[in-house]
């Protein structure tokens, strides 16, 4: 028994570990379970942000018991999270989710927390100050509801979106935080109907749970509003607003959302350029009648500038495309029968997390699982954006599938049971992802991390905007800030990558605040980065330009003022083999020298020779 807890101690290493040396050899490529500093807490991984203004991503954990909350910062001397003594959240009652944001603008990264005490819920904000988070106010909402994080207004402050009894009876509203004080302003007022292409707006109730995103959709690099909305008998619609540049937003599109749809997450599939939505169907107990993951591919044409437009956009087309693999824009994704969507009750739920593990510039996504009709606890799978065949996608062209990764390598978290979360991180600041996860094991919570140790000849490039409130600031991640940017690949083809950061915040989104974009091969600069913001006034700028950029970059924007004055710093992420380079570059020099020395005597001596003969 010992022998076998020590193997298991063992096979668990630091992340120092994998930092090779210079005339170290690179460790067995693999995905390798590594202590975070996590490894002896009862804890739940809740949300990631900037605490301590150092550049490096921190966490916050929520504990077994649900009634505290603790800030982990890394510590990047050690490659660990450490305990914070002072940015701690303790409670009376039961903490459903905790969201970080900067709400009243002063740099420092405050706290959105759904509280349930007793039988009723209610929202609670925490500003940060130098001693630790202090308790601001406090709303009741309806039970099951949790509020979501976004510049509504382009005014670079973050409001809370959320149902509120607002009058007589409850709707969706806004928060929001102007001259000190809060105020609630119903969300359908943030609509227009001015153009013959907007919807007229009226009053409304998110649904529970909601996927309430702060995303572009329509490729003019302003985050747009997608809402999952509920009516009196209901049945779930997908909405989609967009940003008409001046605080208000069209409602272009409302459409019946399949039935047995769950949480809608966004990702740009087939790299056109623009981000696509898809979402898992869930039908029956253990998801006995319908299991399938739905992609809606975004067919609005992926412009190569930051222009904006929302007349004339592509409507998606949501209806329930029954045994169908793909028809026009839409693709299914059948799970295999022997096992089903695993979540662990209504605040977890079930839900499609992307990133580009193989930074091949196609984003793969990881769910957890269990097999169907026992009572046996979940596991993490990864499912890897491949190339279409006829089998799987008919006709369609230039389009992508997934498939569960059938690589050895990913059997450590496959393994790992009781997972109900996995989710992407760069745990070493490296631009690579690697994959952490929460697992209950009927007694106890655990985090753990997992380190993405693959070797290949891929580039990346890591982005993270800043909200603007000092200029090398790192602290608040701004959540609906759109990076966009052009990339000739080794055909010489050009190809546009885009996303958006921080789209979802709510139901334990874990959206990480940076963008990661696997480049693939490439021997080319990368061309145009644009870096874009939300603005509150039609005529106002709201995007910068830079070029060119090196691959392997970590880029720190701060949109301080005007886009004129925004300032983008920029990190080298050099390969782990810089410090043998450089020794055998120099070594290379040194022998070089030598030569060039020993030929120069030879020469002086030969000249002597024939020097002393004519003489």
């Amino acid at each position: 028994m010992w022998v076998l807890l020590l193997a298991l101690a063992q096979a668990i290493e630091d992340i120092d570990y994998f930092h090779t040396g210079i005339f170290e050899a690179n460790r067995d490529p693999g995905l390798y379970e590594v202590k975070i500093g996590l490894e002896d807490t009862d804890s739940i991984l809740s949300t990631f942000g900037y605490y301590n203004k150092d550049k490096y991503c921190d966490i916050v954990v929520l504990s077994g018991s649900k009634k505290t909350l603790i800030v982990y910062l890394w510590d990047n001397g050690s490659s660990k999270f450490t305990k914070s003594d002072t940015l701690q959240i303790q409670t009376n009652g039961t903490i459903i989710s905790a969201i970080p944001g900067d709400i009243n603008y002063d740099g420092l990264l405050d706290l959105v927390v759904t509280l349930k005490q007793d039988s009723d819920t209610f929202l609670h904000v925490y500003f940060q100050s130098p001693s630790g988070f202090v308790p601001n106010q406090s709303w009741q909402i309806p039970e099951g509801s949790q509020p979501s994080l976004l510049d509504i207004n382009g005014d670079r402050k973050l409001e809370i979106i959320v149902n509120y009894q607002y009058n007589v009876t409850a709707e969706a509203v806004v928060i929001l935080y102007q001259n000190n004080e809060f105020s609630i302003q119903p969300l359908h007022t943030f609509g227009t109907d001015d153009d013959n292409n907007c919807m007229i707006q009226s009053s409304f109730l998110l649904s529970t749970p909601h996927s309430v995103a702060s995303v572009d959709l329509n490729k003019d690099c302003l985050a747009d509003l997608f809402l999952t909305t509920v009516d009196e008998s209901g049945d779930v619609s997908f909405e989609f607003w967009l940003n008409m540049k001046n605080g208000k937003y069209c409602k272009r599109q409302k459409t019946p959302a399949p039935k047995g749809a769950g949480q809608v997450s966004f990702a740009d599939v087939d790299r056109n350029g623009v981000e696509d939505l898809i979402f898992p169907v869930c039908i029956g107990a253990d998801c006995t009648s319908k299991q399938e993951i739905h992609i809606v591919f975004n067919d609005n044409d992926a412009s190569s500038t930051c222009t904006y437009h929302y007349g004339g956009v592509k409507d998606f087309q949501i209806d329930d495309i029954g045994d169908k693999e793909i028809t026009g824009n839409k693709m299914i994704i059948k799970i295999d029968q022997e096992n089903s969507f695993y979540s662990l009750g209504n605040d977890f739920p079930f839900t499609i997390r992307f990133g580009d593990m193989d930074l091949d510039g196609y984003p793969d996504f990881l769910v957890t699982m269990k097999p169907k009709d026992t009572e046996a606890a979940g596991h993490a799978y990864l499912f890897e954006n491949v190339d279409c065949d006829e089998e799987h996608c008919g006709k369609a062209e230039n389009r992508r599938f997934f498939e569960r990764s059938k690589k050895s390598e990913y059997d450590k978290i496959a393994e790992d049971p009781g997972v109900f979360i996995a989710t992407f991180f760069d745990l070493d600041e490296n631009g690579v992802l690697d994959i952490l996860t929460v697992s209950y094991s009927g007694e106890k919570f655990q985090t753990k991390g997992f380190y993405n140790n693959f070797l290949n000849d891929a580039f990346h490039l890591k982005a993270l905007a800043l909200n603007g409130y000092q200029k090398q600031e790192y602290s608040s991640a701004y959540p609906g800030a759109v990076f966009m940017f052009t990339l000739t690949e080794l055909d010489m083809s050009k190809v546009q990558m885009h996303s958006t950061q921080m789209p979802q915040t709510a139901y334990f989104a874990l959206n990480t605040p940076y963008c990661v974009y696997g480049l693939g091969r490439t021997n080319s600069y990368i061309e145009e980065f644009y870096v874009a913001m939300p603005v509150g006034h039609k005529d106002s700028s709201y995007s910068k330009l830079w070029t060119p950029i090196i691959p392997n970059s970590y880029l720190i924007a701060s949109p301080k003022g005007s886009p004129d004055n925004w300032f983008l710093e920029l990190f080298a992420s050099p390969t782990d083999k810089i410090g043998l380079i450089i020794a055998i570059s120099a070594g290379c020099l040194v022998i070089i020298g030598i030569i060039v020395v020993w030929k120069y005597h030879l020469e002086r001596k030969e000249d002597k020779k024939k020097f002393s003969i004519r003489f």
